[in-house]
Formats: structure tokens, C-alpha cells, sequence
């Protein structure tokens, strides 16, 4: 698989055959320093969120399946962690293009990345709609 530290946006393309696009949005996304980057919600959590937002049980069994992790997928972490701080860093701004599509050889992880994505920032969502007054 790889060293998550040793990847870069080069590697990261390569070994997942991004577009240049995709490659140009996450090298803009900046790291803040000493952040703990994301942190996923165990199966438990992450079933019963799913179950609250209507998903299906085959698809949440699919998606509890399909969780990334730093070691197992250093790739798509790297693009996790970085769409992880671009949520954090616009969270409250207009909605902009959206999320890059990453290419279906990524397979299942790939394909439910995005979900594990807005299962990690929700807490920060639930925060930040509590101070502007959104109810949970």
C-alpha cells in the first residue's frame, strides 16, 4: 500500500488515477497545523447514524464494510483528510462544486468514502448549526 507520510498529490493521482481537476482541488486544501485530522465513529456509531439518516440495512452493512483507514488505504485517506478540512475550513459558505468523484477502480472504499466523509465532520456540523441556531 504505501506510507501515508511519504504520499503527495503526485503519488495519490497515480496510484488512483485521479483527474487533474480532483488533483488541483485537494493540493489546494490546506492542513492546519496540529490538527488530529479525521476521526471515524466506530461501527456502532456509524450504524446507528446511518439507521437515523433512512439508509437501508444492506446499505449500511455495505458501508460499515467498506471503511477506510490510514494503513489499509493510505490513499483515499490522503483524500479523506484533506476533503475533511476543506468541509471544516468553508462549513457555513456557500456550497461551491461539490466533492471530486473519485474513479470506480477505487472500489467499495471509494465509493463510500464521501459517506465516512460526512459521518466524520458531523459533529462539527451539529456544533456549528447549534451557534447559528439550526436545530438538531
Amino acid at each position: 500500500m504505501g506510507d501515508l507520510a511519504a504520499l503527495d498529490a503526485a503519488e495519490v493521482q497515480s496510484r488512483l488515477g485521479l483527474t487533474a481537476e480532483t488533483v488541483a482541488w485537494l493540493e489546494r486544501i490546506e492542513r492546519p497545523s496540529g490538527s488530529p485530522g479525521p476521526a471515524l465513529p466506530d461501527d456502532a456509531e456509524a450504524e446507528r447514524l446511518l439507521g437515523r439518516l433512512g439508509v437501508e440495512l444492506a446499505d449500511r452493512a455495505e458501508t460499515i464494510a467498506a471503511r477506510p483507514g490510514p494503513t489499509s488505504h493510505p490513499e483515499l485517506w490522503w483524500v479523506l483528510e484533506r476533503a475533511y478540512h476543506d468541509l471544516l475550513a468553508t462549513m457555513g459558505a456557500p456550497v461551491g462544486a461539490g466533492l471530486a468523484a473519485l474513479p470506480a477502480s477505487t472500489g467499495p472504499v471509494g465509493r463510500h468514502l464521501y459517506v465516512w466523509l460526512f459521518l466524520t465532520v458531523l459533529p462539527e456540523v451539529r456544533r456549528y448549526h447549534a451557534q447559528v441556531g439550526v436545530p438538531d
